[in-house]
């Protein structure tokens, strides 16, 4: 409950050519939806179609809930990604 994540994957993605993995979490205050506001953000998916990198963004509701359930958030994302994609 109040944690979200999305995983972008180039159209570039092949199997044969694995990814690198880029963890992307949202700045210790407000939420993600104020973060994908800001231009530099906007400037960083565009340019993220030429990489060659999975991105996994995280968001947490509650910027107070620290420690445990974001790192457990974290370790359940990259768990998904691992199974699903082959990572450098």
């Amino acid at each position: 409950p109040g944690i979200k994540f999305w995983v972008m994957v180039p159209r570039s993605y092949s199997a044969s050519r694995p990814a690198g993995l880029l963890l992307y979490y949202h700045g210790g205050g407000g939420v993600a939806r104020g973060q994908v506001a800001n231009p530099w953000f906007h400037n960083l998916e565009k340019g993220f179609g030429k990489s060659n990198f999975i991105w996994v963004k995280m968001s947490f509701e509650r910027n107070g809930e620290i420690g445990g359930a974001k790192y457990n958030a974290t370790l359940y994302a990259l768990a998904q990604v691992f199974a699903t994609y082959k990572l450098i």
